[in-house]
C-alpha cells in the first residue's frame, strides 16, 4: 500500500458540501486546491477526472467542496472562474448558487456570473 497517496486522499475532517435543490449563500475561504481523482462517474477501470477541493462556508459551517473541473463557462467550474476573475479572487466571497435538479442532473447557477458570459441566464422561476 502507497501510504502517502492514502493520506492525500483523506479529507482534512471537514464535511463534504453537498447542496440540495434551492438557493444557498456559500463563503469561500480558500481558492481551491486541484486534485487528480478516481472518476465515479465513469464505467472504465482506472478512469480519473480532475476536481477542485474548495474550503467554504455554509450557515457558520465549515466544509470541503468539491467542483468537477468543467470546460465550459456553463459549468458550475466555469462560472466559479468567472466570478473568481471578475474579483480576482473568490476567498472571502459570498456567493449565491441556485441549484436545480437532483443526482446527476443537479444544475448550478451563480448569481454572480451572470452578466459575465451571454450563455448564463437566471434560471426562469426567479424571473417571476
Amino acid at each position: 500500500m502507497d501510504y502517502e497517496k492514502e493520506a492525500e486522499k483523506l479529507s482534512n475532517g471537514t464535511e463534504f458540501l453537498k447542496l440540495e435543490a434551492g438557493q444557498h449563500k456559500v463563503t469561500f475561504l480558500d481558492d481551491g486546491e486541484e486534485k487528480i481523482v478516481p472518476d465515479t462517474f465513469s464505467d472504465k477501470d482506472n478512469a480519473t477526472m480532475v476536481k477542485i477541493f474548495f474550503k467554504v462556508k455554509l450557515k457558520d459551517k465549515e466544509y470541503t467542496w468539491s467542483v468537477v473541473k468543467g470546460e465550459t463557462e456553463t459549468s458550475l467550474y466555469g462560472q466559479l472562474i468567472l466570478v473568481g476573475r471578475n474579483f480576482g479572487t473568490l476567498v472571502n466571497k459570498t456567493l449565491n448558487v441556485i441549484v436545480q435538479g437532483e443526482g446527476k442532473k443537479k444544475k448550478y447557477i451563480v448569481m454572480e456570473s451572470v452578466g459575465l458570459s451571454k450563455n448564463i441566464r437566471v434560471p426562469e422561476e426567479k424571473l417571476n
